[in-house]
């Protein structure tokens, strides 16, 4: 298995076991933060942590979000404390669940999920209500969708891949609401496609992994691509890419500035985590920040061209942070392991979520084999 523990199959196996075994257990954890390290002049706080059972997750309000468990759609409306199923099953998903959420307009989101042929999107107006659509064409082998990004009610792309981290990716769009949905066009060597973000109905980034030129699909190599698209996702070329770390998290915001961070290299651990990218022209070019190593966050969520919240999740420790300046400094705080600690199974740290409902409220979702799920909850004074 490829060593980038993102695998679908995997990831299915492990939510399973979180909630077979520990779907019921709500931990509120007390804490002392140890010192903030870092050059950044912000000041934040964790505000809470504890246990969480929840696979996917978005706010999109200070105070609003989604979340799934597994087959469920949940929702919150006091910022992730207390959540109620809105959606008791969403029927057949060939095993994998929701993965992702977006809300373009208020009442109006997106959630997808499932694996092909149960690769699905549902939609709806009001929170509440959601219907059911499916996504796919009689000529997409397996396929699992990942992520979704909606530049209005109307215009959405769906991103994933067909199977392990280095097969081909697959992409696609929509302009109707989800009514049809077209298959894109990927650079050839563009793999799973990880995180997207569209800055209008014209122009969306990605971030990929790449398809390798010499061993079989599925086999174990590292690197990234950057693609974008200024068609509304229906084709695709690569802005940036390299072969010395695995993808990330893209974030954009104020209509031209992204970011993209970049996860460990677990095949050469010495790399340490990849360089912090920037763009200001709406992904056509990218830069390094020039943050050092251990300033670098895994994943990133910018609510503004200067405020971004960040998350670092190493083996050994993980700190929660946040910049003031556009990801050139940041202040970090060590997360502290919770007491007692989650009762269920959980994976190596591959599936960090950091969604922010407003410029000074976010909510990280974490699992790793120490801790299991964590929902943190961050916040500035």
């Amino acid at each position: 298995m490829h060593a980038h523990l993102k695998g679908p199959h995997l990831r299915a196996f492990v939510r399973t076991c979180a909630r077979t075994l520990g779907a019921g257990l709500v931990v509120v954890a007390s804490f002392t933060l140890a010192s903030a390290r870092g050059a950044g002049s912000s000041t934040m706080i964790v505000i809470s942590q504890r246990a969480s059972d929840l696979t996917a997750l978005y706010c999109y309000s200070a105070q609003g979000c989604l979340g799934s468990t597994g087959n469920n759609i949940e929702a919150s409306n006091d910022d992730g404390l207390h959540w109620r199923v809105v959606m008791a099953s969403i029927g057949p998903t060939g095993g994998t669940g929701i993965e992702s959420f977006d809300c373009p307009a208020q009442g109006i989101c997106y959630a997808e999920g499932g694996a092909y042929p149960d690769a699905v999107v549902l939609t709806t107006l009001d929170g509440q209500h959601w219907v059911r659509r499916r996504l796919g064409d009689v000529g997409t082998s397996s396929w699992y969708p990942w992520a979704i990004a909606c530049a209005s009610t109307s215009a959405c792309v769906v991103g994933g891949g067909s199977g392990q981290d280095n097969d081909p990716g697959v992409v696609y769009r929509t302009r109707n609401a989800g009514a049809t949905w077209v298959r894109s066009v990927l650079p050839k060597k563009t793999a799973q496609i990880w995180s997207i973000h569209c800055l209008s109905e014209s122009n969306c980034v990605a971030l990929a992994g790449i398809v390798p030129a010499h061993v079989p699909m599925g086999a174990g190599t590292n690197g990234f691509q950057i693609i974008a698209s200024s068609n509304g996702g229906l084709t695709w070329t690569v802005r940036y890419q390299s072969g010395n770390y695995n993808p990330g998290d893209i974030s954009c915001s104020g209509g031209a500035t992204c970011w993209a961070a970049l996860e460990p290299n677990l095949d050469q651990p010495a790399l340490g985590t990849g360089p912090t990218l920037v763009s200001t022209n709406g992904g056509l070019s990218w830069r390094p920040l020039g943050l050092v190593e251990n300033q670098r966050p895994n994943v990133i969520a910018c609510v503004s061209p200067t405020t971004c919240w960040g998350a670092q999740l190493g083996r050994s420790a993980h700190f929660a942070g946040m910049s003031k300046d556009g990801g050139a400094r940041w202040t970090w705080q060590r997360l502290v392991a919770l007491s007692p600690p989650p009762a269920y199974i959980a994976g190596e740290p591959y599936y960090p979520i950091l969604t922010c409902g407003s410029a000074s409220s976010c909510l990280l979702l974490k699992s790793t084999s120490t801790t299991g799920e964590v929902l943190s909850r961050l916040g500035v004074p």
